[in-house]
């Protein structure tokens, strides 16, 4: 959807139907409820860590935002980021400039290593 051009309230919309509390989900509301545990008291995982990042989209302006959202939540941030992330690119794409931005951050032997992918 996010990449056929739907919007933001219509994606939202269907994900809801497969996730009902991201109706009223949101990242201030989770960063407040000390999101992170699950109902049994575990770190949350992968499974618990959909709905929170179509929410980190869902409410970002860009890319980077989106990413930004995913990661500030903490628990699972690695798998939050990795399918914001996935979602933002279809929706927002990305463009060179954000490579270049991400690069320096990177330690220098994983930057050679992905040059090529680029």
């Amino acid at each position: 959807m996010a990449r056929t051009g739907e919007s933001k309230e219509e994606i939202k919309s269907k994900m809801i139907s497969y996730y009902p509390d991201l109706a009223d989900m949101s990242i201030a509301k989770l960063k407040a409820s000390g999101y992170g545990l699950d109902e049994l008291g575990n770190w949350v995982t992968c499974q618990g860590s959909v709905p929170q990042a179509i929410c980190a989209f869902i409410e970002s302006t860009s890319f980077e935002d989106a990413i930004r959202k995913a990661i500030s939540l903490g628990a699972d941030s690695d798998t939050q980021a990795a399918i914001t992330g996935s979602i933002a690119e279809a929706y927002y794409g990305l463009t060179y400039y954000d490579e270049d931005k991400v690069m320096p951050y990177l330690p220098e032997d994983l930057q050679t290593s992905i040059l090529p992918l680029i």
